[in-house]
């Protein structure tokens, strides 16, 4: 028998980012099963220049765009449930 739990994203907050120079950070989730998809929800975006590496969790990228972005992002596994 699986027993299988909606992920648990344990990422708290993320360091800043300065304008126009190389980031990276790394989401991280407890979940059985342990292959997560990442996303960023609709409830906001990545500034200009950062990707979310889905597979992986990692942002990165070189930020072309200033400000404050509040983001939410999902991370789901393989049975299909998510946080």
């Amino acid at each position: 028998m699986t027993v299988t739990g909606v992920p648990t994203i344990t990422t708290t907050a993320l360091p800043d980012a300065t304008f126009n120079a190389p980031y990276t950070a790394q989401l991280e989730a407890k979940a059985t099963p342990a292959d997560l998809t990442w996303y960023v929800s609709d409830e906001g975006a990545l500034p200009k220049g950062l990707t979310l590496d889905t597979a992986t969790g990692t942002i990165s990228g070189t930020p072309t765009e200033s400000g404050d972005f509040a983001i939410q992002v999902v991370a789901a596994n393989s049975e299909g449930a998510s946080q």
